[in-house]
């Protein structure tokens, strides 16, 4: 099966049928994380590393929900509807995370495993109101937390 199906079939969420896995995606989805990386908020499980994995060999794009903006102005009859979204590539997360040989032994480092949680409890807390399932369970901290809220999108704007 081409490479491209078997990421496709893991972000689905489909981890139940190993056939897809390489020997190497096999230990990461073997690995005991909540003995790794104990629980903050959320437990940290092979779904929050499986986004990363995939982002580090793609060109991700994250939309900063609270720089966004959404528009909406009448055109002579028809109302017209425009959105500006502020993009962060995340390369910094990306950089800093190793090959997939040791990226379980990197976690273990309890400095380098609050890094990612960090940086994966902001991304996750932007990601929650329009894909929610991506970065499941990558709180560090709670949402009803002031300061640590859930992003969401900002009303659209009529400006005229």
């Amino acid at each position: 099966m081409h490479p491209f199906f078997s990421i496709m079939y893991l972000l689905s969420g489909e981890t139940n049928n190993k056939k897809y896995f390489s020997e190497k995606m096999q230990k990461i989805h073997e690995t005991q994380w909540e003995q790794i990386a104990p629980a903050a908020c959320d437990v940290f499980t092979d779904s929050a590393v499986i986004p990363l994995l995939v982002g580090q060999i793609t060109v991700p794009s994250h939309v900063n929900v609270l720089r966004s903006q959404s528009f909406s102005y009448k055109a002579k009859q028809i109302r017209m509807f425009t959105d500006i979204f502020v993009i962060d590539s995340c390369r910094y997360l990306y950089g800093m995370l190793p090959t997939i040989d040791m990226l379980v032994n990197r976690i273990k480092d309890e400095s380098s495993q609050m890094c990612y949680r960090i940086v994966l409890d902001d991304i996750e807390k932007n990601f929650k109101g329009y894909i929610p399932g991506l970065f499941f369970g990558c709180s560090l901290i709670g949402s009803n937390i002031n300061g640590f809220e859930e992003r969401r999108f900002s009303d659209r704007e009529f400006i005229n």
